[in-house]
This record gives structure tokens, C-alpha cells and sequence, in this order.
């Protein structure tokens, strides 16, 4: 059985925000996540099924409020902006494309792509403000993720 996460590169949402429903609109989760280096300065972009294809990306303007992951303990990140399994990274800098007029096309885009494959591990531990950064560390700390979070990859 394969399980498909389609989350938005950037809806972004405080950890500590209590997480109230709205009638129609889902809630963001808490993403943690690990990589095979380390990313965190670099714009996600999201690829297509076959990794052939930019699929979804942020504009200039958005990256440039948008926050960077969390570091968290034995090399585990806390998605801010949302992160998928099809989710890559471009070889340039947060800094440097949220300087960008306008964004490149899609196909240059995809000639900056620095990884097609960079999460070793992705888990969905419910709506954001479910678990605070310190609960998150406790858990991984413990190797208990899968104790309150889903394996997604």
C-alpha cells in the first residue's frame, strides 16, 4: 500500500500555535524529517511522480518570509514550510533565490536541482502544534518517533 502526503511547500504555521479546525480547510502537520546532508539552507522544490518534472515551487517573494527548518536532535529537521516525499532541493541558497525579480523556469529549475532523493526518513507526527520542539527531541532522542509520529518514509 502506498501512502501519497501532498503538503504545501509553504503554508506555514508556529509550532506552539494551537491547532483549531476549520470548517473546509486542513490542518498543517508536523513534519520531521532527515536528509542525506544537510539542506536547510537550500529552496525545496517539489518533483513530479517520476522525478523528471518541478512539479510545485515557491516564488521569490515567499521564500524570502518563509522560515527556515528546525534543527533537532541526531540530524532530524522540523519542517516549517512543508516537505513531501517527492520534495528536492536546488543548489542555490534561500538568501540568494529569495533575491530573485522572478523566479526561473521550471526547467532551469530543475537544471539546479542539487538532490532528486534527499529524505532518508520522513514522518508525520500529527497537526502542527501537537507536540512542542522539546517533546519532539525527547522522542527522538529515545528512538520513540514511531511511538506518537507515522513513518512516511
Amino acid at each position: 500500500m502506498t501512502i501519497k502526503y501532498l503538503l504545501p511547500l509553504l503554508a506555514v504555521t508556529a509550532i506552539t500555535a494551537p491547532a483549531t479546525a476549520q470548517p473546509g480547510r486542513a490542518l498543517p502537520h508536523l513534519l520531521v524529517y532527515k536528509t542525506s546532508g544537510n539542506y536547510s539552507k537550500l529552496v525545496p522544490v517539489e518533483l513530479s511522480a517520476d522525478k523528471t518534472s518541478i512539479s510545485s515551487y515557491p516564488s521569490p517573494k515567499d521564500m524570502a518570509n518563509n522560515p527556515a527548518p528546525v534543527k533537532l536532535k541526531h540530524g532530524y529537521w522540523l519542517s516549517k514550510s512543508g516537505i513531501s516525499t517527492r520534495t528536492a532541493f536546488l543548489s542555490i541558497s534561500i538568501k540568494e533565490y529569495s533575491n530573485l525579480s522572478a523566479p526561473p523556469s521550471r526547467t532551469e529549475l530543475l537544471q539546479k536541482v542539487k538532490d532528486k532523493s534527499p529524505l532518508t526518513e520522513l514522518w508525520d507526527c500529527g497537526v502542527r502544534g501537537s507536540m512542542t520542539e522539546k517533546e519532539l527531541n525527547a522522542l527522538i532522542k529515545a528512538g520513540n518517533l514511531i511511538d506518537r509520529c507515522s513513518k512516511v518514509q
